[in-house]
């Protein structure tokens, strides 16, 4: 039956209780907590019997024992309510439909001899009644007094062992919830109880929120994202944070406060394994539900468990090798990896081993000695094409500059070079480079001497605020190479070749930078005459051509100029290429391993490749004399292109001024807290976009990127407060004053 306001069902009831019925039971339904309240309190006035359910539980925090008020039901002599059934129902749900059932089915055989009543006020179950009540046999047995419903309604059941206060009515233990509603309940409800734990995976038809770890405190009582999964921690980390969100409103502020920035960004991944077990798990939930894009996003998507991440971050690689957006995802991850100083571990080089070697290069970086070796090899094993090379732009940029052209004016002499190093970086000399060289050996270095020599380029180039960097066994080979590091680091970069005097050795060319401001770097050559294994003898040149770079800058701070220089060349390929090993004459001296003899008496004119210099007789091809031992890595001595012709680097800071318009800074970055990482970040932004900015910081020089509209450079930060910056593009097109200041130390209560 349904009534529609409260004045027609307290009708209904007076007149129904005189009435004689084989069902005694009457099921009352409201939607509302206030018109719970009023229904029972007019009940109570009409029934002298009362029975309440807390009365049936053995303890402090167990259930009624519903046998026992089916029991006092059927003994019932009197018009009797029963309180507060349907809370109980509601968190029992699973037995709610028998329950109710059972009731309605005991035996009241007597009944139709007196007029009694048993009155069950239930609170928002409708659905749950309509359903028993579809047959319609139940017309008097279940009344719906249809007046509003609310839209407030909660109950939060809390197991007891978290120990935690939510803002409510919090009431301890399962009794005293039933003695709370039999008296007169407000909203929202608090359920403390040791039996929460049973409710966890009940699916209840009401706002009913169940906490039986740190997690669901975290999800339902704190309102930490929904996109979090509870199986991302353990319940040791999930309690931590609820220890560390007191007095934060949100995660989000909690986030920032206890890992020091202002918002997430992807500096937090900065010295990852630095960081603290803790301190990089909550990184990693930090990203998983904040709004992550690029191959990040992809990481992460493939990590439902922290352990997973790093090894997650390699090896998702593999999957995008062929994406449409397989460059930008590719740089995403290179830099993520190198900002978090992570390496790769056995099941990241099991799945690439399986790859074909350009799909192996795609997944590589730059980062580790291993990739690197792994890059080099692979390139030995690919064909060589344009598309390759766009590749190893990315993964490699070392590599690929040192193989790119150097665009010499000499036709010969640059495809020479190209083909020299594409070679090397192989480790193998092929005959048609080998029939070059004894083709250009048989022009009697004409090629050679048309180049002005070293020491004429270095008399034009250098004067008073010059110094030479003089860098033995420096070859044009690296030209390429130079010139990208240098024009990264932002210098004017400018060179010419030049021809070395011929013995190519260090006594025959010691002699350019006499008189002159200079210093001297030996590294290189010590290396090419060490037994350098493949490939990491090329990497090692890579690693001290940036070593050279850095000094050079260093001594740009105080030079206007620095010219970088060298005695000789080497070669790789006359060792590679196992030239003839001819027999030098009677009363001969042979010299670097056979790469020349000096001998005023005889002639060579009939040895392959043999020129002339002097009383030296010295090869131009890969032809030595025998008896002077095996050379290691690279030798030099001889007259081939790469042991004779020499480059002459000037790099400075002799810019033109740009006067086109004022040029404004607006630094976005004044004051900057020193996060626990010591890294910062300087951001500003300029009018106008500009090529190449540098920026110099205590005499020390930092690229400046740009992105989103800003420029940015990360210093580093020593003991002082205010730092002064000099941003640089040819010259120095302004300065600014920073400051970092020391975070204030936060005491979380854990």
């Amino acid at each position: 039956m349904n009534f529609y306001n409260i004045e027609d069902l307290k009708l209904f009831l007076e007149n129904d209780r005189h009435s004689k019925d084989l069902c005694p039971i009457r099921f009352i339904n409201v939607e509302t907590m206030d018109m719970w309240v009023k229904v029972k309190s007019f009940l109570t006035k009409i029934c002298p019997g009362f029975i309440r359910l807390s009365d049936l539980c053995a303890y402090e925090d167990t259930m009624p024992n519903i046998n026992q008020l089916k029991s006092r039901i059927k003994k019932a002599g009197q018009n009797t309510l029963v309180v507060p059934l349907s809370e109980h129902l509601r968190v029992n749900n699973a037995s709610a439909i028998k329950t109710i059932n059972d009731i309605i089915a005991l035996n009241f055989e007597n009944n139709l001899e007196q007029d009694l009543k048993i009155y069950i006020p239930i609170y928002r179950m409708k659905e749950l009644f309509r359903n028993i009540d579809a047959d319609g046999r139940y017309k008097k047995t279940i009344l719906f007094l249809n007046h509003d419903s609310d839209c407030d309604y909660s109950l939060t059941v809390v197991q007891n062992n978290l120990k935690v206060s939510i803002k409510g009515n919090e009431i301890n233990g399962y009794k005293k919830y039933l003695v709370y509603w039999e008296q007169n309940p407000d909203k929202p409800i608090i359920l403390h109880t040791q039996n929460a734990i049973y409710y966890k995976d009940v699916v209840f038809s009401d706002d009913v929120k169940v906490i039986v770890n740190s997690f669901d405190l975290l999800k339902y009582h704190f309102g930490i994202s929904k996109n979090i999964n509870e199986q991302w921690g353990s319940e040791e980390k999930w309690a931590k944070i609820v220890s560390l969100f007191k007095g934060y409103q949100n995660i989000e502020a909690m986030f920032c406060n206890t890992l020091l920035v202002s918002n997430f960004n992807i500096r937090l991944f900065e010295n990852w394994k630095q960081k603290k077990e803790f301190e990089r798990w909550l990184i990693w939930i930090w990203a998983k539900c904040s709004n992550i894009s690029g191959y990040l996003e992809y990481a992460l998507d493939a990590s439902e468990e922290f352990v997973d991440f790093e090894r997650n971050l390699f090896n998702s690689v593999v999957n995008i090798i062929n994406d449409n957006n397989y460059t930008k995802q590719y740089w995403d991850r290179k830099q993520l990896i190198l900002l978090m100083g992570i390496i790769p571990g056995n099941d990241f080089w099991i799945k690439i081993d399986a790859l074909d070697p350009q799909s192996r290069i795609k997944c590589l970086t730059d980062n580790t000695e291993r990739e690197k070796n792994e890059i080099i090899l692979s390139w030995r094993e690919c064909t060589f094409k344009n598309s390759l090379m766009q590749i190893l732009e990315s993964v490699y940029p070392e590599l690929f500059y040192y193989l790119a052209e150097s665009n010499f004016e000499n036709q010969d002499i640059n495809n020479y070079f190209l083909e020299y190093k594409r070679l090397k970086s192989r480790n193998e000399c092929t005959q048609e480079f080998k029939d070059q060289v004894e083709r250009l050996a048989k022009e009697q270095g004409e090629k050679i001497w048309a180049l002005k020599s070293r020491n004429l380029i270095i008399q034009e180039e250098y004067d008073d605020n010059s110094i030479i960097y003089y860098v033995d066994a420096l070859g044009v080979e690296y030209i390429s190479l130079l010139q990208y590091l240098f024009k990264k680091a932002g210098v004017n970069f400018t060179y010419r070749i030049g021809c070395c005097n011929i013995p190519s050795t260090t006594e025959k060319n010691n002699d350019f930078y006499d008189g002159k401001k200079f210093e001297a770097f030996y590294e290189l050559d010590k290396l090419k005459h060490s037994l350098g294994q493949y490939p990491q003898n090329l990497i090692k040149e890579f690693d001290l051509l940036i070593k050279i770079v850095n000094r050079a800058l260093e001594l740009l701070v105080d030079n206007k100029k620095v010219i970088i220089a060298s005695d000789h060349g080497a070669s790789r390929l006359a060792i590679l290429g196992k030239g003839q090993s001819l027999e030098a004459k009677d009363g001969a001296v042979k010299y670097k391993f056979g790469r020349y003899c000096e001998d005023s008496v005889n002639q060579y004119n009939d040895y392959q490749g043999c020129i002339r210099e002097g009383n030296y007789w010295i090869f131009a091809n890969y032809n030595r004399f025998s008896g002077q031992g095996a050379p290691l890595g690279e030798t030099h001595g001889g007259a081939t292109f790469e042991e004779v012709i020499v480059p002459i680097i000037c790099i400075d800071n002799d810019y033109q001024v740009k006067k086109d318009e004022e040029i404004v800074i607006n630094l976005l970055t004044p004051v900057i807290k020193l996060p626990v990482s010591k890294k910062i970040k300087v951001e500003f932004e300029l009018n106008g976009q500009f090529d190449k900015l540098t920026a110099i910081v205590k005499n020390k020089r930092y690229l400046c990127k740009f992105d989103s509209g800003k420029y940015s450079f990360e210093p580093e930060v020593g003991k002082d407060e205010i730092y002064l910056a000099n941003i640089v593009e040819k010259e120095i097109i302004g300065s600014f004053e920073y400051k970092v200041t020391k975070p204030i130390s936060s005491n979380f209560d854990i």
